[in-house]
């Protein structure tokens, strides 16, 4: 849990931290990249547009990071956390490509 890391990061640094919890579970990694992703590569832009709607999560490619990251990007951010991917396993083959 992001929580603990904050404490214990915070009691290493002996300095203020912030924590930004930016999450949705069990949603696909397409949902946090920027539409300039898929304009500039035609596997994941394919990959996105096979994205089965869910109940539970969006799966329109960016629109998890038009809504929820973009607005943070002109924050300076140390670090990042990232735990996503569980969603993708039946596209593990453009996974990794989603973060060049």
């Amino acid at each position: 849990m992001p929580i603990f890391f904050a404490r214990r990061l915070q009691g290493e640094l002996n300095d203020p931290i912030g924590l930004i919890d930016n999450a949705w579970g069990g949603s696909p990694a397409e949902v946090w990249a920027p539409k300039s992703v898929f304009d500039e590569n035609e596997d994941l832009k394919k990959s996105a547009e096979s994205l089965e709607e869910t109940p539970w999560s969006p799966v329109s490619p960016s629109q998890l990071y038009n809504g929820m990251v973009h607005a943070i990007t002109p924050f300076k951010i140390a670090g990042t956390i990232w735990y996503q991917g569980e969603s993708n396993r039946d596209r593990s083959d453009v996974y990794g490509k989603l973060f060049f």
